[in-house]
């Protein structure tokens, strides 16, 4: 999870539903500038901690970067909450915890 980022990304072609692969991408700029490619646009459904799926829509496919990334600010918006420690951070959708 990024605060700073600014679309949700994502490495795994297989949690993509839909992918749209055609076409030109743009690249995604790093914290270090670094620009990566982006191959592809979609929506992505991904099993929360309560067993919900929840579906993201604008992910980018980045099969370079390491670690997939859910853009907080997004999340938010639609009533999701979050808590970070230096242990990490738990997501949560009013009173369950989700992620």
């Amino acid at each position: 999870m990024d605060s700073a980022t600014s679309k949700h990304i994502c490495k795994d072609w297989e949690m993509f539903n839909t992918l749209k692969i055609d076409g030109e991408f743009s690249h995604f700029k790093l914290g270090n500038r670094e620009k990566i490619r982006v191959e592809g646009i979609r929506s992505m459904r991904m099993k929360l901690y309560d067993g919900a799926i929840q579906t993201f829509s604008n992910v980018r496919f980045v099969p370079s970067v390491v670690v997939n990334i859910i853009f907080m600010r997004e999340i938010t918006s639609q009533g999701y909450k979050y808590v970070g420690s230096k242990w990490g951070c738990k997501v949560y959708k009013g009173r369950h915890l989700v992620l």
